[in-house]
């Protein structure tokens, strides 16, 4: 099937010429060495996102000169609606099993500097779409903030439909980094061979080893060392994922089954807080008590979470109407959480 790890990193010689796809230490071209350089470029890795992905493509499209997706072996029509986009989209299939997301990170980012030289890059997932303002506003914030490292945008969960969104506590005040600038080894310049290895997706403490597997969940979108610097940039990434209630099931069983008792993330029954969810709803959760992973109790303690409740970081459930393109304002928390001037109101 493929790899579980990968520990590798892509070096100068390994870039492709613009010209004639060759790599830099194979290159013969007349012409000279040219890489292809972007602006922006987009990174996204999928699995079974036909639902929302040419959302969330088209909204890049306005932005990124390029995008890059790796394919988690996807079972549903998301490589072909990748292939609708061949002009600007490259769909690579993933090498490699299990879960494990700073390794297809890693990888995924090394594809992309292969072929191409982005000033930014832009990290979101295949159920997630920029909101319509989005693009110019990145590019005026990036433009504003040339010594800023990265960039977090914030989240947006809709929630019941496209019409409202989530806002109570994390839900409504979450900015994700998901926007930053790469680091460009120099050829030959020995250092910065060193240095590049601390511009890579860090593995996270997060997923349950269970015989020889151990997922990596919840990765930055951001590698590690850029993630100092950053600065809040006023846009919201639309995430669609826990938007249908059978959607939040499944994932709160999925979830589960991989990182069960993770106190951090309260167990996941934030994702379906409010849903009157059943045990007979959750076949992995029953499987790890027929197990004896999870007890009876524990398994119940993620049903039925009453929507007044309040969790570790989020309730009583509040929902509101989503917007598109209405005034909405930054909350002084991530003003001075992410160094971000007083500026008001985001205007449409």
């Amino acid at each position: 099937m493929g790899e579980s790890e990968y520990f590798g990193i892509a070096r100068p010689d390994d870039w492709r010429c613009g010209m004639c796809g060759r790599s830099r230490g194979e290159h013969r071209c007349v012409s000279g060495f040219s890489r292809i350089k972007y602006n922006f470029v987009g990174m996204l890795r999928i699995k079974n996102e036909e639902r929302w992905l040419p959302e969330a493509i088209e909204s890049l499209l306005p932005l990124c000169g390029a995008i890059f997706i790796m394919d988690d072996h996807s079972t549903d029509a998301s490589r072909e609606i990748c292939q609708r986009y061949a002009s600007k989209v490259t769909v690579l299939e993933s090498p490699f099993v299990g879960i494990n997301e700073s390794r297809d990170k890693n990888w995924l980012l090394d594809q992309l500097l292969i072929a191409c030289e982005p000033q930014l890059i832009i990290c979101i997932d295949g159920d997630e779409a920029l909101e319509e303002r989005g693009p110019g506003i990145i590019w005026e914030t990036c433009a504003a903030n040339t010594d800023a490292t990265a960039f977090s945008l914030q989240i947006a969960f809709l929630w019941g439909s496209r019409d409202h969104v989530r806002v109570d506590r994390i839900y409504g005040d979450f900015w994700r980094p998901s926007l930053f600038r790469p680091f460009i080894e120099r050829p030959g310049v020995p250092d910065d061979a060193k240095i590049g290895q601390e511009f890579r997706f860090m593995a996270t403490p997060f997923g349950r080893r269970r015989g020889t597997d151990k997922p990596n969940l919840h990765c930055s979108s951001v590698p590690q060392r850029r993630l100092h610097g950053r600065r809040l940039c006023p846009v919201r990434i639309k995430h669609f994922g826990y938007m249908a209630r059978e959607d939040r099931v499944r994932k709160l069983d999925f979830y589960t089954s991989i990182d069960w008792l993770n106190d951090a993330e309260d167990c996941y029954r934030h994702m379906t807080q409010g849903d009157g969810v059943t045990l007979a709803e959750l076949p992995r959760v029953n499987q790890l008590i027929s197990e004896g992973i999870l007890s009876e109790n524990d398994a119940q303690s993620l049903c039925s979470i009453p929507s007044d409740a309040r969790l570790v970081h989020a309730g009583p459930l509040r929902i509101i109407p989503w917007k598109e393109d209405s005034p909405w304002e930054i909350s002084e928390w991530a003003r001075r959480e992410h160094s971000m001037p007083q500026i008001g109101s985001i205007a449409s």
